[in-house]
């Protein structure tokens, strides 16, 4: 970039500029009178441009912070939970969006980890299961598990869609209906 280039230029500048005044103050040195309306003068126009220098300063940063800010700073990871039910030993499904937050195109790919109970893995697929998406763009992804066996308590799968800068994480409880297993209602 441009103002990139010109950032070095105004360091040589800056450096330049403190040797010419440091320069110019030894040569003054025996003039300047502290309590004198010329010396008074010399030193808040001094001080008036340290100030102006340092204020300069932080305006290149603000600028660069406004310019480079959004492809340098990540969004906030998301946290969300999703509830499918289904009849023991079947196949229950749901769908969830996955949206790219960022300022520029981004691949992601979802990635199932194991139950928080700590129990037998539960098989899960999803349609797609990684893509690009462009920015602000947002996908409907399909969900498939098999339901474990028994009414019992619900699972918990974590899985998270990773992105080049992070991850979000999507909670996906399953639970068994209460009474029903693939075969029909029980009795």
């Amino acid at each position: 970039m441009a103002f990139d280039d010109q950032r070095g230029v105004r360091q040589d500048e800056d450096g330049l500029l403190a040797a010419l005044v440091a320069l110019h103050r030894q040569k003054q040195a025996p003039q300047r009178r502290p309590g004198t309306n010329s010396g008074r003068i010399i030193e808040h126009f001094e001080r008036r441009g340290q100030r102006l220098h340092g204020e300069r300063l932080v305006t290149s940063e603000l600028v660069d912070s406004l310019v480079n800010g959004a492809k340098a700073l990540p969004t906030a990871p998301v946290q969300q939970e999703l509830r499918i039910v289904g009849a023991a030993g079947d196949v229950a499904a749901g769908r969830f969006r996955v949206t790219n937050r960022s300022s520029e195109r981004a691949a992601f790919e979802l990635v199932v980890g194991g139950p928080l109970d700590g129990g037998a893995a539960l098989p899960t697929t999803f349609a797609p299961q990684r893509g690009v998406l462009d920015a602000g763009a947002t996908l409907l992804v399909r969900v498939e598990t098999r339901v474990g066996a028994g009414g019992g308590e619900p699972r918990t799968l974590p899985v998270e869609c990773r992105w080049r800068g992070g991850a979000d994480r999507l909670w996906l409880v399953v639970s068994a209906l209460p009474g029903v297993d693939a075969r029909g209602p029980r009795r």
